[in-house]
């Protein structure tokens, strides 16, 4: 799953992704069937139609997996790349 993820993202966005980021309970482990899967894509920079491309997407994988994805977008200057990076798992 997390393969499937990262691969639609770096066909989505192209050269532009940084690095992909599954966080939260999906990544630790410890998710229950209703929880989401959460993806940070971290981007060189964000450009206003990359928020529509991150919905799109995010219906996409949805439909695809069968499980509510959640995509954030954000660049290495935000706090949550941290976090994310920190306890998440970069596919």
């Amino acid at each position: 799953m997390f393969e499937t993820v990262g691969k639609k993202v770096k066909e989505a966005f192209g050269d532009r992704v940084e690095e992909v980021i599954v966080f939260g309970s999906r990544a630790r482990g410890d998710a229950k069937p209703e929880s989401d899967l959460d993806v940070l894509v971290v981007l060189d920079k964000i450009e206003p139609e990359d928020w529509d491309r991150a919905g799109e997407l995010s219906a996409e994988l949805t439909l695809e997996l069968g499980i509510s994805v959640m995509i954030v977008l954000h660049t290495r200057r935000d706090s949550l790349y941290e976090t994310a990076a920190r306890e998440g798992i970069a596919v």
